[in-house]
């Protein structure tokens, strides 16, 4: 790695153009560890990526991108999202380029600073539609493969800015096939970013339901276990004397009156009806 930075920091453009195509060969057939890169080849790629001269910013851009796919903290995937932003290049190879990596790169990574890139590039061949038209098929597919490999991994992608940028490329557009293009990208798209609203509405609407306050009944005290009763165990006989006081206990009874009895008035009777004296 000492003799390619020799080569990196030459004054000769040519030199440096040279060194740039060896690195980004170097790290897309995971030539270099990944302690080297953190430690040689990211500053080297920072230094690279402000070069004037324009090739040596593209091989540059090329290297960035597969860097990214090795290496995951977050510091470092920052000063790799600054490179790529100074150093990419519309064109047909960046593209192919990116094509290639997109996938293999940390999804948050890919949204934070590839989405960005390609936004503006769509706004760029919206702008100049009859010259950069060739680009849109390659496009289509970057931004194809970014948002199915970030909407399945959840990184939190928002597709409402490019969405607005394909509405206005496809107005500028008057050749079928190329608006067919990106017309299917555009219906893809919006039903990805439909299918987050209602899941982010039902999300919303079922954490409402996890903060309502819910009454809580008060503990009820417990009550005292009754003792187990053997079946074939025969139940105990009250006492004469618990006879005797639940007899007591119990209300008593209304007596009749007593019926006066008239012995002049009974023997009256018998004597009308039995003839008896």
């Amino acid at each position: 790695m000492s003799g390619l930075w020799e080569l990196i920091t030459s004054e000769d453009g040519g030199v440096r153009c040279v060194a740039a195509e060896c690195l980004a060969g170097l790290l897309r057939e995971k030539a270099i560890s990944t302690q080297v890169s953190t430690r040689r080849v990211l500053p080297a790629l920072l230094t690279l990526s402000t070069d004037p001269s324009p090739p040596v910013r593209y091989h540059a851009s090329l290297a960035t991108m597969y860097l990214s796919t090795q290496i995951t903290p977050i510091d470092l995937l920052q000063k790799l999202g600054s490179s790529l932003a100074a150093s990419f290049q519309p064109t047909t190879l960046s593209f192919q380029g990116l094509r290639s990596c997109v996938v293999k790169m940390q999804p948050q990574f890919a949204v934070t600073y590839v989405m960005p890139l390609l936004e503006s590039s769509v706004s760029m061949i919206a702008s100049d539609a009859g010259r950069l038209s060739p680009l849109i098929p390659i496009v289509c597919d970057v931004i194809r493969s970014l948002v199915n490999h970030c909407h399945v991994d959840g990184a939190g992608l928002s597709l409402v800015k490019m969405i607005s940028c394909l509405r206005c490329l496809s107005k500028s557009l008057s050749e079928p096939s190329l608006k067919g293009c990106v017309t299917g990208l555009l219906r893809e798209c919006e039903s990805f970013e439909d299918k987050d609203h209602k899941n982010t509405r039902f999300l919303a609407k079922f954490r409402e339901l996890l903060e309502e306050p819910t009454t809580v009944s008060p503990p009820q005290p417990p009550q005292p276990a009754q003792p187990l009763v053997d079946p074939l165990e025969p139940l105990p006989h009250p006492s004469p004397k618990a006879v005797v006081d639940q007899s007591d206990q119990q209300s008593p009874t209304p007596q009749q009156p007593p019926l006066t009895k008239n012995k002049s008035l009974l023997s009256k009777a018998k004597m009308r009806f039995f003839g008896e004296s």
